[in-house]
């Protein structure tokens, strides 16, 4: 279907300036679902490397992921494709990685371990709904007007990281607790 370029012929590439040239073929029905795709993921932007860094977990998968769960250091990844066990699907496995485990589950406890997960989730966004009043709110549409939100986003994150800096200037001119003295830090 596609053919992905070896991280050594990408670095050539990227080392020349040189763009490779991929032809693939797919069935017609496919192509309106791929195609976007591809571009997306071969943009030379952020937008692009994020799209990239996001599939980063497909790559080394033997199984087609079906879901990634990440937290702070533990992974767990649910194996697909999901297989028809009488009136439910089941994942074939899963990959459990924490701190010391690596663990490979069998479907049963794949598929209890995302149960778990999806509850956690489900149970923490409520939460957040509920301490934010967003219940109270009317529905926004889910599109996102880029041109605009973009900006206003990068402003919010200036704002965070201005007021950060100032808290870490306002520590770092308190007097020392023990003599008074500010350590050396006044320069006046």
């Amino acid at each position: 279907m596609t053919t992905f370029l070896t991280p050594l012929v990408r670095l050539a590439a990227r080392l020349s300036g040189q763009h490779v040239s991929i032809r693939f073929t797919m069935d017609a029905r496919l192509a309106r679902y791929v195609v976007p795709l591809v571009e997306r993921l071969i943009a030379d932007t952020a937008d692009g490397e994020t799209y990239r860094s996001a599939l980063v977990g497909w790559r080394y998968s033997e199984r087609p992921p079906i879901r990634i769960h990440r937290a702070e250091v533990s992974t767990f990844r649910l194996d697909g494709p999901m297989q028809e066990a009488g009136d439910n699907l089941l994942p074939l496995g899963g990959l459990l990685l924490s701190p010391g485990v690596t663990a490979h589950l069998n479907p049963m406890e794949a598929d209890e371990l995302d149960g778990l997960i999806r509850a956690s989730i489900e149970e923490t966004i409520l939460r957040w709904i509920d301490h934010h009043g967003l219940q109270d709110l009317p529905p926004v549409s889910p599109e996102i007007d880029r041109a605009k939100a973009d900006p206003e986003a990068r402003a919010v994150i200036a704002e965070w990281v201005a007021r950060r800096q100032a808290q870490t200037l306002c520590v770092a001119k308190l007097p020392d607790p023990v003599d008074g003295s500010d350590g050396g830090r006044s320069h006046d």
